[in-house]
């Protein structure tokens, strides 16, 4: 945060906030739910749908986290 505010960014401020260990996080950032977790949290029943994706990630060596912004994850 530090040096975001030396390189004059704003910060918005997160409400609600939660998290779960290993999980991942939720809060509401300007008004939008923002979630970044692990793809079974994000995903819940539909997990099936992007195993592809995840597996890809996962090959990369990439760490299995992702954003949802007020819908689908990215």
């Amino acid at each position: 945060m530090d040096a975001a505010r030396t390189c004059g960014l704003s910060l918005a401020t997160a409400e609600g906030f939660t998290s779960a260990p290993g999980v991942g996080v939720i809060a509401t950032v300007d008004g939008r739910k923002v979630e970044v977790g692990a793809p079974a949290r994000l995903l819940g029943d539909s997990l099936d749908a992007h195993s592809a994706r995840a597996a890809t990630v996962a090959a990369g060596m990439w760490p299995p986290v992702w954003r949802r912004t007020d819908g689908p994850p990215c």
